[in-house]
């Protein structure tokens, strides 16, 4: 079946950003009196902080407590997307536009965040759907993100490609039926269930149509 959309995961893939997020994390946490010696950056690719919370803290009106402290902390402390985007993106976004493909996102992040890299790199106006993990209640690797991003573009999993960096990516995008490239990491991710690894993003273009 031909390819009709492509569905990027937004940290790992658009822009560089998980080493970033590690030491926000990183810095934060040690102001609450908690270690990540433990957690090394891996854990947290392709995850969202309320997992990690829950670990910690029992108490679901604590879990909140700390996740909008946590909210407060990355206000004060921004990431710079422009700098974190993955130069190769624009190029090939473009291209997809070009070939008349429908693009979406599918970020365990806040749409707060994805909203704030969009806008701040430019790249909004070349996706036709945008969703964020929040917006459900069992995170990646379940795959509802994918399954509500296929729903909202309008296309089969059969006809759509997802772009993926994480183990837990991975498998959510295989578990709704679609085909998964995973875009190779400098630390050490199992990549393994993907069906193509990408050693560049550009590299993606010449399993579409043209």
């Amino acid at each position: 079946m031909t390819v009709q959309a492509v569905i990027f995961d937004m940290d790992g893939v658009l822009v560089d950003s998980e080493g970033f997020y590690y030491e926000r994390r990183k810095k934060f946490l040690a102001s609450q009196g908690i270690s990540l010696e433990a957690y090394p950056p891996s854990y947290f690719v392709g995850g969202n902080m309320q997992q990690f919370w829950s670990e910690f803290i029992k108490e679901p009106a604590e879990v909140a407590a700390m996740q909008a402290a946590y909210e407060r902390y990355k206000e004060t402390h921004p990431a710079d997307y422009v700098t974190l985007l993955n130069p190769d993106v624009p190029s090939v976004l473009k291209s997809l536009k070009e070939r008349k493909l429908k693009i979406g996102l599918a970020s365990s992040s806040l749409m707060s965040e994805i909203k704030h890299m969009l806008t701040t790199t430019g790249l909004a106006g070349y996706f036709d759907c945008v969703v964020s993990g929040e917006q459900f209640v069992e995170s990646k690797p379940h795959p509802a993100i994918y399954q509500h991003t296929l729903t909202c573009l309008a296309v089969l999993p059969q006809q759509a490609i997802a772009v993926e960096d994480s183990p837990k990516g991975i498998q959510a995008a295989k578990a709704s039926g679609m085909s998964v490239f995973a875009l190779k990491q400098a630390q050490e991710l199992d990549q393994s269930q993907a069906d193509i690894v990408l050693k560049r993003l550009p590299e993606l273009l010449q399993y579409l149509p043209n």
